[in-house]
Formats: C-alpha cells, structure tokens, sequence
C-alpha cells in the first residue's frame, strides 16, 4: 500500500530560509501531485508556527530570531499562488474550498490544473468551542486514516482527481458507520460522526476534475 520513493515530504522550519527553500522547489515542480497538510484560512496556506507564534506583542525581527514566537501565515497566498502553475493541488486546509477571491480559485487562475480544498476542519483543540481535547484527538485519527488510504489507493488505481474525492467520501462514510455501530463506547461518537459528515460534504474542486493523478506525477 505504500508509495515509497514516489512522495516527497518537505516539513518547512521556524524560518523564512526553510519556507522560501520550500517554494523554490514547488515553483520548478510541473505536472506534479502536491499534498499541503496544514492550516489555511480561505485567502491563504500557512506555514510553520512556533508555540508563541500568535503572540502580537512580539517583534517581527525577534520572531525571525526565535524559532518559539516564528509565526508565517502568509505563506502561499492569492498573490504568490502562482508557484502551483501546471499542477495539481491537494490542499487539506480550514476554508481552501471557498469559492470567491480564495486560494483555490486564485491558484486556478493562475495556471493550477486542479485544486481540492476542504471546509472548516476542526483539528485543533480551542478553548472557545464546544469540542473537547479527546474528541478532536479520534476525529485526527480518523481523518487521517481516511486521507492516507484514499490517496494511496487513488494514486495505485491511476484514478481522477475527481475520483479521488469520491474515494474519500465513500471511506468517510464508512468511518461514520462504524464509529456509530461498532464503538458505541465513545461519548461523543456522534459529534465526531457530524464532524466527519461536515468534512466530506465541504470537499471543493477547483479546475479539471477529470485529470488524472499518474498522469502528473510521472512526467
């Protein structure tokens, strides 16, 4: 079930270095597969984030200093989404499925082939909603199991990005069934399962739908 040495991973460090190293190398990709695992807001993809990165008493000259307040959300924008010409773009982020003056549309525009953006993803623990810390923990789990198999599989079977999505939908949908029949000991197995319902039905494609992954990854 694994890819191998057909995926490359580049983690970006608590530095402009590590993010401008990283997309030097997106902007040279052509006809490529690109997965961006991380937060995002409808206009923009962020990058790495120290523990006190959102601290806004800091200056920007010592958060380039120390790593623990480095904070970089204007990482891939409407105005740089231009290092994603000529390949495919599968952008698991909060808000990249907006539709108008986004991400997705802005990286379409400005040569993407396709984009998949998601909704509103609830990832992380926030003291203001009503998620708790263990609830958020199994969604993770989940989500991730969803994505890593459906992508795997997608990419073996030579499918569409469009059947990529439905891939996806269809494990989701097997993830809730089994949450809600088979761990009937989880308390909050029916948040978890709305946040799962939520999260497949929020799925944007942007662009060709029709392309298909293999067909950019190997040139």
């Amino acid at each position: 079930m694994e890819l191998g040495d057909k995926f490359h991973c580049f983690k970006v460090k608590l530095n402009d270095s590590s993010h401008n190293e990283c997309l030097k190398i997106i902007n040279e990709m052509v006809g490529k597969f690109i997965i961006f695992l991380g937060h995002g807001r409808s206009d923009a993809l962020y990058g790495a984030c120290g523990d006190q990165g959102d601290n806004i008493f800091i200056s920007d000259d010592l958060k380039e200093e120390d790593p623990i307040y480095y904070d970089r959300q204007d990482f891939i924008t409407i105005e740089n989404s231009n290092v994603f010409n000529q390949n495919i773009i599968f952008s698991l982020s909060c808000n990249s499925n907006i539709i108008k003056k986004s991400i997705g549309e802005s990286s379409i525009r400005n040569g993407a082939v396709s984009f998949v953006g998601f909704g509103n993803i609830q990832t992380d623990y926030e003291i203001d909603k009503n998620f708790t810390k263990r609830e958020i923990a199994i969604f993770n789990g989940i989500l991730v199991k969803i994505i890593k198999k459906s992508i795997v599989y997608a990419y073996q079977k030579k499918y569409t990005v469009e059947k990529l999505t439905d891939i996806i939908k269809i494990m989701t949908n097997k993830e809730i069934n089994c949450l809600l029949t088979k761990h009937k000991g989880i308390k909050y197995r029916h948040r978890i399962a709305c946040h799962l319902y939520n999260f497949k039905n929020e799925i944007q494609i942007f662009g060709n739908k029709h392309i298909t992954l293999t067909n950019f990854s190997n040139n």
